[in-house]
């Protein structure tokens, strides 16, 4: 933490002073300040919730097709024998074409 810990109190009391200092001279220019500022807050959130969600979705792909993959691999030999190749490699393929 160290160092980001003393940045981030000194950014934020010269953006709360320089608001409230912003609101003493010219009012209407803190008031739009404020909005901005609350609107990002919102937009920061729901970035960060979307940002998350498509996170999960694309690990769950990626365990699916790793467990494919997994199986193809450590019973190689069985699917050599079997003549398995194109089934694990459709299978691959589904997982992949359903994400």
């Amino acid at each position: 933490i160290g160092d980001k810990l003393t940045t981030f109190i000194t950014t934020s009391l010269y953006s709360l002073f320089g608001m409230i200092i912003c609101l003493f001279i010219y009012w209407p220019l803190a008031l739009l300040l404020f909005i901005i500022i609350f609107w990002n807050f919102f937009l920061i959130n729901y970035l960060s919730t979307v940002i998350t969600r498509i996170s999960v979705d694309e690990m769950r792909t990626y365990a699916k097709a790793g467990s494919v993959a997994q199986e193809g691999l450590s019973a190689l030999r069985t699917v050599l024998a079997n003549n398995a190749v194109g089934f694990i490699i459709k299978r691959c393929v589904l997982i992949y074409q359903s994400k």
